[in-house]
């Protein structure tokens, strides 16, 4: 760290993203990139693992940390914040065709949908606790 990321040093939860950091974390970040293309989004929701392995360069603590969903974790190993935006959704979430007929909606599929072990770590601007 720098002596001006220094003084980020102390502060709980704060990571600074560093030339360091963007190094480690390339490979992470590419793989995020890669999800904006809808047949690899497909094929990695097919079989996450088998799409690390084949189609990443990631070490091994970062493709776990990816089928965690650790996002706190994804970022001490050099994920960007933008580029983790990319894994972050859920993709349980329904879409606005979802709202106007025919409903297709599934509101048991959401509730019943297993609950991540960490939370989102950035939420949307003037929401809760703001």
């Amino acid at each position: 760290m720098t002596s001006y990321t220094a003084e980020f040093d102390d502060i709980p939860g704060t990571r600074v993203f560093t030339a360091s950091r963007a190094k480690k974390g390339y490979e992470l970040n590419q793989f995020c990139m890669s999800l904006m293309k809808e047949a690899n989004r497909e094929r990695f929701k097919a079989n996450e693992r088998a799409y690390l392995d084949e189609k990443t360069k990631m070490s091994e603590e970062q493709k776990q940390a990816v089928l965690d969903r650790d996002y706190n974790k994804m970022i001490d190993l050099g994920g960007q914040i933008y580029f983790l935006a990319k894994i972050f959704a859920n993709p349980h979430l329904p879409e606005i065709d979802d709202y106007y007929e025919p409903f297709t909606y599934d509101c048991e599929h959401l509730q019943q949908a297993p609950e991540l072990p960490t939370a989102p770590v950035a939420g949307a601007a003037g929401g809760a606790g703001q």
